[in-house]
């Protein structure tokens, strides 16, 4: 499960960019995701939920935004939505593509109080 690993990543990100007298006060961590990612949103916020017990932020919760996949054609230059890895372009059906949205994964803002 690496949704565990990525929420401990989180948890790092976070105590770095926040001051510990602030820590606290930490109300929502913001997140967009790409569905191209492979991270199952379900099990993050599972490993996410039980990590943050040991913070000084154990209310803390997370916004998750999801990125939609795009992809852009190297044959004809269609950008379009990239539903699934394997996906040809609908302008010329060429299979090369590159995938230009999708597969990130940031840590976009901390709401404190």
């Amino acid at each position: 499960m690496h949704e565990l690993s990525i929420a401990q990543s989180i948890l790092t990100i976070v105590n770095e960019a926040i001051p510990s007298e602030h820590l606290k006060k930490i109300k929502t961590i913001y997140l967009q995701i790409g569905s191209l990612s492979g991270i199952e949103i379900d099990a993050l916020t599972f490993s996410f939920d039980i990590l943050k017990e040991r913070t000084a932020y154990p209310s803390a919760k997370l916004s998750i935004e999801i990125i939609e996949a795009q992809g852009k054609c190297k044959n004809c230059s269609t950008i379009f939505k990239y539903k699934s890895f394997g996906f040809a372009c609908p302008t010329c059906g060429s299979y090369s593509i590159t995938i230009i949205s999708g597969k990130e994964m940031k840590v976009v803002g901390i709401e404190v109080d």
